[in-house]
């Protein structure tokens, strides 16, 4: 059943925390664009599907994430943790269709194209797709502004746990933050000299950046934005290449992530001629175990400048990557609304990036 907290929270507001914030503001510039969902799906073999029901059940009852609405009151939104939710798994046959995978893609595709709404509602849909007798797809999506890639991944793995231990309910998130732990520690953390830090070193760095840094060659105009529909496309990297990669960053000490940032500064830089480009890079920000493994949003936004020229090795980029980033790290949990708004109030800017660039290595799989 739903525990005490989540009732006794029920008609609690909280304000937005930092990360909300960044991503409510800008949601509401474009209410009918899904930019801001997120999930995935989970293929599942052999499974009961009552007793995944009962898990998701379970886990939707348990977990404050899951009851997170939001509501605007004299122009103010804040939010709270609502003891009613909707826990029922919705079964979608597609089994008897003449291609259930190609069935299954196109609708996935349609349902995270869907603009989740943010007001008075709840911010996550779930469903399980049956493909065969034995093949099955459990499928979450939800409002970037309760969830983010590790928060979906925590998902994923807590309802695993919880179907394996159907008496017990034992998960990892027994030890994760509630709620409103999460919004007390970002209060904190407004009120810290941490902060302050924070802030004077991100406006002595948009200071130092060279004016061409936040160029808006590639962003669309106003008008092309409302015609312009969220859309994915996705390449597969085999395994051979994969491991090329991890064997390129071990020769030169530097992460994974950081060779493919290099890849993409150099397709900008020889298919468009940038030399200088700002990538935004995004931050989990989940520092202790707690956050690590609580199903919510911590995520935030980093800008990263870059310079590039045709002298650079290969080698000489990736060290340069990774020290800039290791700079910025200490100082990467100030928020982006705030360096948005120093911008527009400094140099009528709009945006800081050039191109969004995220690399998210978890696990391997649900068990």
């Amino acid at each position: 059943g739903v525990d005490d907290m989540l009732v006794e929270n029920s008609d609690i507001n909280n304000p937005l925390t930092l990360t909300q914030q960044d991503i409510y503001f800008d949601q509401i510039k474009s209410l009918n664009q899904p930019f801001y969902n997120i999930g995935g799906y989970i293929k599942i073999r052999k499974v009961d599907v009552e007793k995944l029901s009962n898990a998701h059940k379970r886990l939707v009852e348990q977990f404050d994430v899951f009851g997170v609405q939001l509501k605007v009151e004299k122009g103010v939104v804040s939010q709270f943790v609502s003891a009613q939710r909707n826990s029922k798994l919705e079964v979608l046959d597609f089994s008897t269709m003449e291609d259930p995978v190609q069935h299954a893609d196109a609708w996935l595709e349609e349902l995270f194209g869907q603009v989740i709404d943010v007001e008075g509602t709840t911010l996550f849909k779930a469903f399980l797709i049956k493909l065969g007798e034995q093949e099955y797809r459990y499928v979450g999506v939800a409002h970037h502004i309760i969830m983010d890639g590790v928060g979906f991944y925590n998902w994923a793995q807590t309802l695993g746990e919880l179907y394996r231990n159907e008496e017990t309910n034992e998960t990892q998130c027994k030890e994760c933050l509630k709620w409103h732990e999460i919004v007390n520690k970002e209060t904190e953390y407004l009120k810290s000299e941490r902060y302050q830090k924070d802030k004077r070193f991100w406006e002595e760095r948009i200071q130092s950046v060279s004016s061409g840094m936040f160029s808006n060659r590639y962003h669309h105009t106003k008008s092309g934005l409302s015609e312009k529909k969220s859309d994915r496309k996705i390449w597969h990297l085999s395994a051979h290449d994969k491991n090329r990669v991890s064997q390129l960053a071990k020769v030169h000490r530097v992460a994974e992530s950081q060779v493919y940032l290099a890849a993409l500064l150099i397709y900008f830089y020889r298919g468009y001629q940038c030399s200088q480009l700002t990538i935004g890079l995004p931050v989990h920000n989940r520092r202790s175990a707690k956050e690590k493994n609580t199903i919510g949003v911590f995520t935030g936004l980093n800008a990263f400048p870059t310079v590039i020229n045709k002298d650079m090795t290969l080698s000489q980029l990736m060290t340069e990557i990774s020290r800039q980033q290791k700079q910025i790290f200490r100082h990467q949990r100030y928020p982006i609304g705030e360096l948005l708004r120093k911008l527009r109030n400094d140099n009528a800017q709009t945006a800081p990036f050039d191109v969004d660039f995220n690399y998210l290595k978890l696990g391997n799989g649900v068990e």
